[in-house]
């Protein structure tokens, strides 16, 4: 199984361009016996060239995700997952949808999903949330960001508000290559 989560402006500094994102990407598509199994975003069309006729190929749908109360309704396979997650951002969820169909896909009981997503432990610098005195809130996503999880954080960011004031301190999105300037100039927007 290759899975596949998104491809974005990332680690151009190295790579060019974002369809170079998407060809290295595709490197774990490209090594997959036939009957392999490719697991990508249902809307991400620079991966098309490489889903070979031999492949299970197996798409997920992040756009369906929705939130229940402390529980993700995660949309697999024209089924639905309801898992407790241990954070409040929506396009991790999304990336859950990716994992979950690929744990479909080897055939694995969808319903033992919440034994794994209890060990489920995010990366230092990834969304963490730290509740100051007052009611304050502060959510340190100082890992290295690109432009998809920078929008997606100020996002959150604003959801997380409930109208209360926000303030976002940004540094820099690093690898962006010979477009960083209006990569950053379209966040700033």
């Amino acid at each position: 199984v290759a899975l596949v989560t998104s491809i974005g402006p990332e680690h151009l500094e190295v790579v060019g361009t974002v369809e170079n994102v998407a060809r290295a990407n595709a490197e774990a598509i490209e090594v997959l016996p036939p009957g392999g199994i490719a697991v990508v975003p249902a809307d991400e069309p620079l991966l098309e060239p490489y889903l070979r006729d031999e492949l299970d190929v197996r798409r997920f749908d992040r756009s369906g995700v929705e939130r229940d109360g402390d529980v993700w309704v995660l949309p697999v396979n024209e089924r639905e997952v309801r898992l407790e997650l241990p954070f409040t951002q929506r396009h991790l969820a999304g990336n859950v949808v990716g994992a979950l169909t690929a744990y479909d896909a080897l055939g694995l009981p969808l319903d033992r999903a919440p034994e794994g997503a209890s060990r489920i432990s995010m990366s230092r610098w990834r969304g963490e949330v730290h509740e100051l005195p007052g009611g304050g809130l502060v959510v340190n996503d100082a890992y290295n960001a690109n432009p998809v999880s920078m929008r997606a954080a100020l996002l959150d960011l604003d959801a997380r508000a409930d109208g209360r004031r926000r303030v976002a301190i940004l540094g820099e999105m690093a690898e962006l290559g010979a477009e960083s300037d209006r990569y950053h100039a379209e966040i700033a927007s």
